[in-house]
């Protein structure tokens, strides 16, 4: 018996002793555990207080990059353009009358080529006039590539040479009885209001100009402070604006209805450039509802702003017309 309780008590002894060697060998690895938690900590601490307005500027030029990145992707709607510090942001929409197919729209709009010059027009069509969306076509796309420079005589002159030779070939398909009455018409002249601007190789610069009531709204980052060009009021929209003629004889007077304006921004700029229809409403709305502003802002593609539209002309805020809109966003590269 003595010899069973000697074996028991060494056999207890070893297992005590197993366990403390157990133990002693854990703890160096669990205190290296920790400290290297403590050194992680430390760094992630460190990582997660950068400068504020180093972190603000990376955020911004990765934002814009991505805008760029995706430069290739953008919808027909939608361009980006990076010129000189700044990028732009363009989408342009119309819808047409309502009852009218989208051929029969008189609306027209343009945007430069130019990778040095950007420059935007709109233009609407005198429904009363004969071939008047031809008319406003050749007017925003001559704009956009030679700015200011098209009201020269020798300009209009050209572009009117294109709205008789596009005409002409229309009518030529014609019933033949019915082409006289076309000629006699096109003798009584073809209209269309204009506005578009210029933003030049000087930015922060912006050279608006319009003609008639298609008009050009802007803000600096302030939606309770837009300006416009021409300062019109809702009852100035009216049957007779003042417009661009495709006669000759007309040109004399044509300066006089041109309303001019270089305009000024810093960092950003928000601009509308729209037809009648949409101004008007803009021009009743802004004062007593400045989010309107932002409303049209937030519209990022065609689906949107058909939508936006309607849903005017059903609570009968916005005349059965031709509507177009382009909104131009410009932010700055670097901030």
């Amino acid at each position: 018996m003595a010899r069973q309780s000697l074996a028991f008590s060494i056999f207890l002894f070893f297992i005590i002793v197993s366990i403390l060697l157990v133990l002693f060998a854990k703890k160096p690895v669990s205190e290296r555990r920790n400290k290297l938690e403590i050194d992680i900590q430390d760094k992630e601490t460190n990582n997660d207080q950068p400068n504020d307005k180093v972190a603000s500027q990376e955020l911004e030029t990765q934002l814009t990059q991505e805008l760029l990145a995706n430069k290739q992707t953008s919808s027909e709607s939608e361009q980006l353009r990076n010129i000189g510090d700044y990028v732009f942001r363009i989408r342009s929409f119309h819808i047409q009358k309502k009852g009218l197919s989208e051929a029969e729209c008189e609306d027209k709009n343009a945007l430069s080529k130019n990778s040095l010059n950007l420059r935007v027009a709109v233009a609407d069509g005198a429904t009363e006039s004969l071939f008047s969306d031809v008319w406003a076509d050749i007017l925003v796309n001559n704009y956009v590539e030679k700015g200011a420079d098209f009201f020269q005589f020798s300009e209009l002159e050209s572009a009117n040479q294109k709205f008789v030779q596009k005409t002409s070939q229309q009518i030529l398909g014609m019933p033949e009885t019915r082409q006289w009455f076309m000629y006699e018409k096109l003798e009584r002249g073809t209209h269309a209001t204009l506005a578009a601007v210029e933003f030049s190789s000087s930015l922060e610069r912006v050279q608006i100009l319009t003609v008639g009531d298609s008009c050009v709204f802007w803000c600096n980052g302030n939606a309770d402070e837009v300006n416009m060009l021409p300062e019109l009021s809702p009852e100035d929209f009216g049957s007779f604006p003042a417009s661009i003629c495709h006669l000759s004889k007309t040109w004399q007077s044509l300066e006089q209805k041109i309303v001019r304006k270089e305009v000024t921004f810093q960092n950003t700029l928000q601009m509308i450039l729209c037809t009648d229809a949409l101004a008007c409403w803009l021009v009743t709305k802004l004062k007593s509802q400045p989010s309107n502003w932002e409303r049209l802002f937030q519209i990022s593609d065609d689906s949107s702003f058909t939508n936006f539209i309607e849903t005017l002309r059903e609570q009968n805020n916005i005349r059965n017309d031709d509507v177009t809109a382009v909104l131009i966003d410009v932010l700055p590269l670097n901030v």
